[in-house]
């Protein structure tokens, strides 16, 4: 292939912030949200450990399988942080597209793993000074999509997903058992009684900063970056979908009676919500929040 050099101009490396991210709001909002995360994850926390001690580790049910799948989930996401880090800060593994966005901006996707999932129209390049870029030869699956999917998020995912189910086969193998039975012991000396009143009362704070942080404070920023408080972006909706949930959650723990196992079965779908709107809005699906 003959090379020629390619000229991005709105590939710069250091670019000024969009208006977006200029607004007082923003830190406001992001801190106020990060804090009520931090403190429902709690509330999952107590929650699994809840679940671990009641749950018998060779029960054959549903709640022992979820409960597994749960474990799994668990290692895949450790693997998805593992793999980052390493790749990127470690490794350094680079492998540079060029594409063309949904606003129809040349852009540049830094892939720090083989790509398997790639934009459409993609073209591998090579960084050489400045805005300045080369045709390379990069690996590259052959499977593409269009720009409103992040496809360079999805191929991280991708892969973790991958080597996640690869550890928490070895690891099934190794142990000879399921993880579910493994980690049991460690939640065996919990007080159940005290699991679900932290796992409660952390919804009782974490939800209502959330609502502060995540609806509020965010229609403020949203106004005055975009002119309108709402618009169904697809960050927007998901807060909304987890906002409802834990409405709902806490209509049924209060009136309905929904203690105990019930409750920990919801903190733990609570916090599996924020860790989708964390790793697939924020990072694949493409939207106003992109950067996020």
């Amino acid at each position: 292939m003959e090379l020629k050099e390619i000229k991005c101009e709105s590939c710069k490396h250091v670019n000024p912030l969009i208006p977006s991210l200029q607004s007082n709001w923003l830190p406001i909002h992001v801190i106020t949200v990060s804090i009520s995360y931090g403190i429902l994850s709690m509330s999952a926390v107590a929650g699994l450990i809840y679940l671990l001690k009641s749950i018998p580790e060779n029960e054959k049910s549903w709640r022992a399988r979820t409960l597994e799948m749960i474990m799994a989930g668990l290692v895949i996401v450790l693997v998805y942080i593992t793999t980052t880090l390493i790749m990127k800060g470690v490794v350094g593994y680079s492998d540079e597209f060029m594409y063309t966005d949904q606003r129809g901006q040349t852009m540049i996707a830094d892939y720090h793993l083989p790509s398997l999932i790639n934009f459409e129209d993609a073209i591998p390049v090579e960084h050489i000074g400045d805005n300045q870029y080369e045709p390379a030869d990069h690996f590259h699956s052959g499977i593409n999509l269009p720009p409103v999917i992040q496809s360079q998020s999805l191929n991280t995912v991708i892969w973790s997903v991958i080597l996640g189910l690869t550890v928490y086969g070895l690891l099934r193998l190794i142990l000879r058992k399921r993880l579910l039975s493994f980690i049991k012991p460690l939640a065996n000396k919990a007080d159940l009684n005290l699991m679900d009143e932290i796992g409660y009362r952390s919804v009782i704070i974490g939800f209502p900063l959330f609502a502060l942080g995540g609806i509020f404070f965010a229609s403020i920023w949203a106004q005055i970056a975009w002119s309108r408080f709402w618009g169904w972006d697809p960050k927007e909706t998901w807060a909304f979908i987890t906002f409802m949930f834990y409405t709902i959650f806490l209509h049924l723990r209060l009136n309905r009676g929904y203690e105990g196992e019930k409750s920990a079965w919801l903190a733990v779908i609570g916090f599996i919500l924020i860790l989708f709107n964390l790793i697939v809005i924020n990072l694949i699906v493409a939207g106003l929040h992109s950067y996020a």
